[in-house]
């Protein structure tokens, strides 16, 4: 007997291994240091609040954009894995129709408008197994991994999906110890999408002595950072690139290994899964 998921793996399989290799492309980018924290340092002359009065300001400088075919590769990651889904309901259905795919929705009215359409011929039961894997059944709406790749895979097909710069995760920044007692505030950003000077943190410090005597002024930042699709594409939130695409990968395999278990009585499929993603961190000192 054949097997009935020949196609449906290797479709998984490629996705797969361009993701791994996009994970690869985006790590190394972000090791050649595409951009870079920098420290601004001015002091204030005739400020009435001390003696020394010193504004500090760290931003984020931009060195290379974001390799643009990279919205290319997750169109065709997003292809091979909304194809490999569609494919096991045209293996589930009886239909000599070529219109059947596998219904993604986020609200039941739109499922049962369309799935007689989309799932024809397909079993009751099948059909009821997918009803059961949708965003509004799982309690995930606009959460679910099947919901963005469905947004991803619609929005590809006209246009192209655009990645930002990068997307700070968190970060901390520290001075060296003061040589005086003085005030010191502080402001940070929480986070977000940055581009080119933005100012990410800054701190405003007044004494009556040299706040850092004579030593040379080194902050030292620990910042993390994600590349993520910018608001140009159908994001609730902000989805980082690596992430979601691990996310929709993992759950195609979950949804199929259930098809294959439940409608093919077939156990251990043991479908392709990516590798598993850490995120970049960039940790340095600032003078």
């Amino acid at each position: 007997m054949s097997d009935p998921f020949a196609g449906i793996r290797l479709k998984l399989q490629r996705g797969c291994d361009q993701l791994d290799s996009l994970k690869k492309e985006i790590a190394a980018f972000l090791d050649g240091n595409p951009y870079e924290p920098a420290v601004e340092l001015n002091r204030v002359h005739g400020s009435l609040e001390g003696r020394f009065v010193f504004d500090v300001s760290l931003r984020m400088r931009l060195r290379t954009p974001c390799p643009l075919m990279w919205g290319t590769v997750v169109g065709e990651i997003v292809h091979d894995f909304r194809s490999a889904l569609d494919h096991a309901v045209y293996r589930l259905s009886t239909s000599d129709k070529a219109r059947t795919q596998f219904p993604i929705f986020t609200e039941p009215a739109k499922f049962e408008d369309h799935s007689n359409t989309m799932l024809s011929g397909v079993s009751p039961q099948a059909a009821a197994l997918i009803k059961s894997l949708q965003p509004f059944s799982t309690g995930e709406d606009v959460r679910s991994p099947l919901w963005h790749l469905a947004a991803l895979s619609n929005f590809d097909k006209h246009r192209t999906l655009h990645l930002t710069f990068g997307y700070l995760q968190s970060f901390q920044f520290n001075f060296p110890p003061l040589a005086c007692d003085a005030h010191v505030t502080r402001q940070t950003r929480e986070g977000g999408t940055f581009e080119n000077n933005t100012e990410i943190a800054r701190a405003h410090i007044v004494s009556n002595e040299p706040p850092f005597g004579r030593q040379e002024v080194k902050m030292h930042a620990q910042i993390n950072f994600e590349i993520v699709f910018n608001e140009g594409t159908p994001a609730t939130g902000v989805w980082t690139v690596i992430g979601t695409l691990l996310d929709i990968a993992d759950r195609c395999a979950d949804v199929l290994e259930r098809i294959g278990q439940d409608s093919f009585k077939i156990d251990g499929l043991g479908l392709p899964r990516p590798p598993d993603s850490t995120r970049p961190q960039l940790e340095t000192d600032l003078v």
